[in-house]
């Protein structure tokens, strides 16, 4: 695998090696709708997968960052606070959080 080679509808940007991690980092573009895609292979077993789309705000208030603790804090009707912290203790999951800059989807097995 190397720059300038197709796999499965992408071609390949750059193929790096990151001995400090001990990986190979691999970025790829989908040909047809050119969608980024950045590939981390590890010899591991906690292995995620992730969607991910920029969500910018429109100043640098803090607004969403306040916003998503609010949120995350419960309420009367779900009197649960800090829920991921929670779910942790109830989960076979090895990452969960969230984020302000970006919609992210992420699987983690």
């Amino acid at each position: 695998m190397q720059e300038g080679d197709t796999l499965h509808g992408y071609t390949i940007n750059s193929v790096t090696d990151v001995p400090e991690f001990d990986l190979v980092a691999v970025q790829l573009t989908h040909n047809r709708t050119g969608a980024k895609h950045l590939h981390l292979a590890r010899d591991d077993d906690n292995n995620s997968f992730g969607v991910a789309f920029r969500t910018v705000p429109r100043d640098s208030s803090g607004v969403a960052h306040i916003l998503e603790h609010t949120v995350l804090c419960g309420s009367r009707k779900y009197p649960v606070r800090d829920p991921f912290f929670k779910m942790m203790n109830r989960s076979m999951a090895t990452f969960m959080n969230a984020f302000t800059g970006m919609c992210c989807y992420v699987v983690c097995r």
